[in-house]
């Protein structure tokens, strides 16, 4: 008997190393605005978080000013920026492998759902997954922990049998108020002290670890 029968992934930072674009449409975002530039440790804070709590924490924005750069960001994004990412080396087989075992697979993303649909056509790998959920348009306050519990229940499987793979203790975070267990990946954004500190039931080094954790007998 398998571990678990479905998993959900994190987009960035697990799925897929996006930062390339995320950081070109935060700058981009901000000369819009004539706002000072960040650099890269401060643009790296924001893979994980919902963009409007992070561009008010790293630029002191207000709700207002934080909605005007999301919607600048967006723009940005939506006109092509969301190509500049890279799948993490392991997933794309990982994925495959799990599919071919009858492992459900899912992705679980604050990410707004909208681009998260178009990179996965994008890629050519709609049809490897069971459900993919993010951010509805014009939604600002979905949790993680709604987005995953959204997602597990999609599977059709009790949360117990879906494991949760992200980089931050946000996705930590979400799966356990979710109800479901937790592997950090090393290979994201995230540090280890974070994802231990968060309570993540496994951490692993590469998406060839997970497919050992998910199919464990």
């Amino acid at each position: 008997m398998k571990k678990f029968d479905g998993i959900l992934l994190d987009f960035d930072g697990t799925f897929a190393d996006t930062g390339e674009g995320i950081f070109y449409c935060i700058n981009e975002a901000l000369k819009e605005m004539n706002r000072p530039l960040l650099d890269e440790a401060a643009m790296r804070t924001f893979i994980g978080p919902p963009l409007y709590a992070s561009f008010q924490r790293e630029c002191g924005f207000s709700e207002d000013e934080a909605k005007e750069a999301v919607a600048a960001y967006r723009k940005i994004y939506g006109a092509g920026a969301y190509k500049l990412l890279s799948v993490y080396d392991g997933i794309e087989e990982l994925i495959s492998d799990l599919n071919a075992r009858g492992v459900k697979v899912g992705i679980a993303t604050a990410k707004p759902e909208k681009f998260t649909l178009k990179i996965i056509e994008h890629l050519g790998m709609m049809e490897q997954f069971d459900t993919i959920v993010g951010v509805a348009e014009g939604n600002t306050g979905s949790s993680k922990k709604e987005i995953i519990g959204r997602a597990a229940d999609n599977m059709g499987l009790p949360r117990s049998r879906v494991l949760m793979a992200g980089d931050r203790f946000y996705d930590v975070q979400g799966a356990h108020e979710a109800g479901l267990e937790c592997v950090g990946v090393l290979y994201g954004y995230g540090t280890r002290e974070e994802l231990e500190n968060s309570g993540a039931e496994y951490i692993v080094n590469t998406p060839g670890e997970i497919k050992d954790i998910v199919t464990a007998e």
